[in-house]
Order: C-alpha cells, then sequence, then structure tokens
C-alpha cells in the first residue's frame, strides 16, 4: 500500500510537473526565444494589406520588399498565443488602422537570413511574459511538493510497524474480553495497544535503544541537558525562505494589473492582496532577524528536569540586551497536538491545543540584561511529549515575549513533559495561581455586573445591546458583531475570485487548453462563491429576543429583512441549554463562544443569545434570562 500510494503521488505531482513544463514550452519558452532572435533582425518598411483582430488577438497581413524581392507575412507580435491581459490588442489594431487608412507605410523588423520572417512589434510584453511564467511556475513547483512529500511520506511510514485498523483493534478487544473476564473500556485498550506500538518503534539505524524507563527523554538529543535552546534562527531562515518564495510567485500580477485598470476590470484591485501579503511575509521575516541580532541564543533552564505532568513546569533565562527593565516578560505554555489532516496528496499538518496558560514571569536585573523566571502547575491526565514527534504526536511549546523598544523578544521552545510528579527547587514565581486569581476577579466582576443588568462593563458589549422597557427586556444582537470572520471571508473570497477569473481569462480563446483551465478552476470558484456568501451573510445578520410576560419572542433579520421568527409561550418553557458554537484564537489567547437556546417541552430549540464570548459569562447570562421568566434553571 505505501508503495501505490508513493506511486499515486508521483503520479498526481508528475502530472502537475508536466503539465506546468509543457505550458511553458507552448508559451513562455518560445516568446524568450523570438525575443531574443529578434533583437538582431534589421528595420524596413511595409505595406497593410489586411488588419482584423480582438480583445485577445490582433492581425495583420503586409507587403515588403528586401533587396528587390517582395515578401509577404502576417506576424504582429513576438507572443504566438492568443490573450486578453490589457487594452495590448485593442490599441495595436487601432494604430494599424489608423496607418492604413492615412495611407501610411508601418515599420517592421525582417531576419537578415530568413526575409521571409517578419514582425511588427518586436518588443516584450513583459507583464504578460511574468504571467506565463509564474502560472508554469505553480504548476511545477506544486507538483514537485506533491511528488517530494509522497517519497518521504512513504521512507517515513516504512519506519513504522503497520497499525492494525481500528476494526482489527476493535475485534482483539472483544476476544481480549471473552479470554481474560476484562471489563476495560475500548478506548483504555486502543491507548494500550497504541503505547506498546510506540515503545516497540525505539530504534536508531534498525539497533535498539534503551526502552522507556525513568529517563526516556534522554532518548532524544536536545533533551539531554535541562539547558533548551529554541529554534528561533531555524525560524527565521524559514521565514526568509517562504516569503521569498510567494513574493516570486505573487509579483508578476502587478505587471499586468495597471493595463486590466486601463481596461475598466477595478475588480482586479483585489489581486493587490497577494502583493500585500508578500510584504507582510518581507517584514516579518525582517523583524525576526532583528530580534535574533538583538538577542542571539538564550537558553531556557528548566527547573523541574525535565517538566513535569501534576507537578511544575518551570526554569529560568538570561537574556542579554534586555535594556528596559520595567518591561514585562509574557510566558505562555501550551500542550500541543501536532496530527496530518485529509487524504492522499490533501493532507497537511494541523495542531490542536489541548492545555495553555499565560502570564509574566519575574524579571530581576543581572550582568548585561535580566533574569526571566516562571513555573506553572500543570493539571494531571494531560499527554506527555512525544520523544520522535512524527506522524501524530504530542508536543509542550514555551513562548517567551516582551514588547521592547526595537526589537520586541519572541522565543518559542519544544521542552521534555513527562510524568514525573517533580516540582521546581528554586523558583517561586507561581503563574498558574496569577492566571486564577485574574479569572476569579473577572468572574465576580462580570457576576455582580450582569444580574443588574449592565452589560457594558463586561465582554456581552461586544455582542449584545440590553434595554429594559417596564415588563419588557429586548436583547439585540446588532451587525457587524463579527467583525474578524468577515475579514477572513472577505479574503478568501477575493482570492479565490479573483485567482478563478484570471485562469479563465487567460485563456478564453477555446479550444482543450480552454477547457482545461475551466476545470482546474471549479474548485477555485466554489470556495470563492462560498466565501463571497458568507461576506453577505455575516456582517448583516442581526437577532432580536424579547421577553415579555414569561414568553420569548425572536426575529432574524439580514439588515432589515425579517428571515425567521419564534414566539414560545412561556408554559412551553422546558429550560435553557449553554451550547458551544467554536472558537476563535489559539493557545492562551482562545476564546470560545458560546450561544443560549430555549428548548420547549415538544423538543424544539430556539436561539435566543449568541457570540457569548466565555462560558462563564454565557452562564451567567443564562440565570439573568431564567430570573426574567421566573423559570428555574
Amino acid at each position: 500500500m505505501r508503495i501505490i500510494s508513493a506511486l499515486f503521488g508521483l503520479l498526481i505531482g508528475g502530472a502537475f510537473a508536466f503539465g506546468g513544463i509543457q505550458i511553458s514550452l507552448e508559451t513562455a519558452v518560445p516568446m524568450y526565444q523570438s525575443w531574443q532572435e529578434m533583437q538582431s533582425w534589421q528595420p524596413t518598411t511595409a505595406t497593410l494589406l489586411k488588419i482584423s483582430g480582438s480583445s485577445n488577438n490582433s492581425e495583420a497581413t503586409y507587403q515588403y520588399s528586401v533587396y528587390g524581392v517582395d515578401y509577404q507575412n502576417d506576424r504582429v507580435y513576438v507572443s504566438t498565443v492568443k490573450d486578453n491581459i490589457g487594452s495590448y490588442h485593442q490599441e495595436m489594431v487601432d494604430q494599424l488602422n489608423w496607418l492604413k487608412k492615412n495611407g501610411q507605410s508601418v515599420p517592421i523588423w525582417y531576419d537578415p537570413n530568413n526575409p521571409q520572417q517578419s514582425v511588427i512589434d518586436r518588443e516584450m510584453r513583459w507583464g504578460f511574459f511574468a504571467l506565463n511564467v509564474g502560472f508554469c511556475s505553480i504548476f511545477i513547483i506544486i507538483g514537485l511538493l506533491v511528488a517530494i512529500a509522497s517519497i518521504f511520506s512513504s521512507k517515513s511510514k516504512s519506519h513504522n510497524s503497520a497499525k492494525p485498523s481500528l476494526l482489527q483493534t476493535r475485534r482483539q478487544w472483544k476476544q481480549h474480553q471473552k479470554e481474560n473476564s476484562s471489563d476495560i473500556s475500548f478506548m483504555d485498550y486502543a491507548k494500550d495497544i497504541f503505547q506498546q506500538q510506540k515503545d516497540q518503534q525505539h530504534t536508531v539505524n534498525d539497533t535498539p535503544v534503551a526502552p522507556r524507563g525513568s529517563q526516556p527523554w534522554l532518548e532524544k538529543k536536545e533533551w539531554r541537558s535541562q539547558r533548551i535552546r529554541s529554534g528561533a534562527k531555524k525560524s527565521m531562515m524559514f521565514m526568509w525562505g517562504f516569503a521569498i518564495v510567494w513574493n516570486a510567485i505573487s509579483s508578476p500580477i502587478l505587471f499586468v494589473l495597471e493595463d486590466e485598470i486601463d481596461k475598466g476590470n477595478h475588480a482586479a484591485l483585489i489581486a493587490l492582496l497577494f502583493p500585500l501579503v508578500g510584504l507582510f511575509l518581507i517584514r516579518k521575516a525582517w523583524q525576526s532577524t532583528q530580534e535574533w541580532q538583538r538577542f542571539g541564543v538564550i537558553e531556557l533552564e528548566m527547573d523541574p528536569f525535565p517538566g513535569s505532568i501534576g507537578g511544575h513546569v518551570g526554569g529560568s533565562l538570561m537574556i542579554k540586551n534586555f535594556d528596559d527593565r520595567n518591561a514585562k516578560v509574557k510566558v505562555e505554555l501550551e500542550c500541543v497536538y501536532s496530527y496530518m489532516s485529509g487524504s492522499g496528496d490533501n493532507r497537511s499538518r494541523r495542531e490542536s491545543i489541548k492545555w495553555a496558560e499565560g502570564g509574566f514571569a519575574k524579571v530581576a536585573a543581572a550582568i548585561n540584561g535580566v533574569q526571566v523566571r516562571f513555573r506553572f502547575d500543570v493539571p494531571d491526565k494531560l499527554p506527555e511529549s512525544d520523544i520522535t514527534q512524527s506522524d501524530s504526536y504530542h508536543f509542550w511549546r514555551l513562548k517567551v515575549v516582551s514588547d521592547l523598544a526595537g526589537a520586541d523578544l519572541n522565543r518559542e521552545y519544544n521542552i521534555p513533559v513527562f510524568r514525573t510528579q517533580r516540582e521546581a527547587r528554586h523558583v517561586r514565581h507561581d503563574i498558574s495561581s496569577q492566571v486564577e486569581e485574574v479569572r476569579e476577579e473577572q468572574a465576580i466582576k462580570s457576576q455582580v455586573a450582569v444580574s443588574m443588568g449592565d452589560f457594558s462593563s463586561t465582554a456581552l458589549a461586544r455582542s449584545v445591546i440590553y434595554k429594559n422597557k417596564g415588563n419588557e427586556d429586548v436583547f439585540y444582537f446588532p451587525m457587524f458583531r463579527n467583525k474578524v470572520l468577515t475579514v477572513f471571508a472577505l479574503i478568501f473570497a477575493g482570492g479565490f475570485d479573483f485567482a478563478a477569473f484570471s485562469i479563465n481569462a487567460g485563456f478564453s480563446s477555446g479550444g482543450a487548453m480552454a477547457i482545461g483551465m475551466m476545470i482546474f478552476s471549479i474548485p477555485f470558484a466554489l470556495v470563492g462563491l462560498f466565501a463571497t456568501i458568507a461576506c453577505i451573510y455575516l456582517p448583516f445578520n442581526n437577532l432580536t429576543t424579547t421577553l415579555q410576560n414569561r414568553n420569548v419572542k425572536t426575529r432574524r433579520c439580514w439588515l432589515f429583512i425579517p428571515i425567521k421568527m419564534n414566539f414560545i409561550r412561556g408554559d412551553e418553557i422546558k429550560g435553557i441549554e449553554v451550547k458551544s458554537t467554536g472558537s476563535t484564537g489559539q493557545g492562551v489567547k482562545q476564546i470560545k463562544h458560546y450561544k443560549l437556546m430555549v428548548k420547549t417541552k415538544t423538543f424544539d430549540t430556539v436561539t435566543i443569545a449568541e457570540d457569548i464570548d466565555g462560558e462563564d459569562l454565557a452562564h451567567q447570562l443564562k440565570d439573568f434570562i431564567c430570573k426574567k421568566l421566573f423559570i428555574n434553571c
């Protein structure tokens, strides 16, 4: 199966790369070769016989004489490919018609070695050429990446023992229950099988390494000392590489944008998003370079070593060139699950943060800088750091950041954290207790404010406007409360819509190539369509919930147009449910969003509140509404 998967990846990757090479051999390569050859051609004049053209082509038949011999040709410009990029063809046809109408000859260039070869305009259209090169490069790069990924994926899998399928594991579990009269759950049994396989895979060059014992972290070279280095230098180099590749692919857009605007295609301005992203990437790469030059190597000295699940994760850092002794240093600790999503050639690596906490470390003056100290109280039952860190695995990430004058501090560490139950020996600054105190303080403040109907001093102010009108309570969830999601949808809509338009517009002359490009553009068009619908719906939808005489009335609108209305009598209400609707952000910046739904005795549910930031706040609003409705929640 691995060989078949690798061959399939090579086939798909090869098809993409071959397609890019084939298109370049038919467009960009002959265009450049013709331009180079024409630079040595000689000038003369010709008489125009016939002129025709369209938005994607300009044609002319002309006659000329070289050394007394008459020749006739119809080549107008360097490229032999039809296109509708810019207004080049329209301007060329207009100019030729004007010359013919006024009885003037047209300047041309001919090949002195073969006078039959000639052209009217021998100048290279560099914008069109760059667009061709960029388009072909995308195909070739994607093909090569897919092929390389399939090869390496196959190699990495070949070093791992074959994993039983879920169905096979379930059969083994049932057999185990029968033979041993065991009541172990399927999930626990599957975890044990998986752990046993991982233990058997700890080999280096087919030589077994020490089994997982009292110090399994020593199997990893980077964790053989309590001094851990960050990946700042590798991250800086990767950022520069990514920025260069992105800008190399997106920069050709700038060459054709002016022509598109001159043609009245103002929608093409959306394409500026790609070069702007390129500038942003260069800026991030430059910032990481400045950070590295200022702080250099910063080693994390762990205390305890390794970090302990059910105990402490902490340590200290000596940071040079940290001039602002009053600046705060924020430290974040994350338990991350890294996994491959998708299947086949659509596999991509993603992260899911299982636990995270962050706060401010203790900063003390030291020679040529400062010493930073911190400690976290880590809950039990969290996964340990995976040593091999391949395929799907858990790892622990420590972030250290500080906003400073000049280059900011920004470091990340991949650290060993295991179930050792150890506590720090020297570090006393407890960030976990700091976080808990802040959370409790905020919860008390919001509880008091919500119970008094003062939503403006809580996070509810972002999503709801509350008004009390005697025996009527109105909760209005206004338009434009989903600003972040709307911006992301707008970026996706603009980028994918422009991609679909550009692919089809560049090959609008018909034929097999145009049909192939139309099929290739369908996924771009579908993503752009859904993103466009989201752009229209998200910012302009609004919800109004009215409580009156124990009854509930809701009205969902788009702008001011009602979409859905509900009325629930007080005696029909069974209760109010708090339901999670997703989250934005990651790690300590993650905000979970909730909505409140009225449950009726007929098992219907109606949304009465949404876009509530945080579970505590959702339950506080639920209690407030329950009191208004005189029901026991």
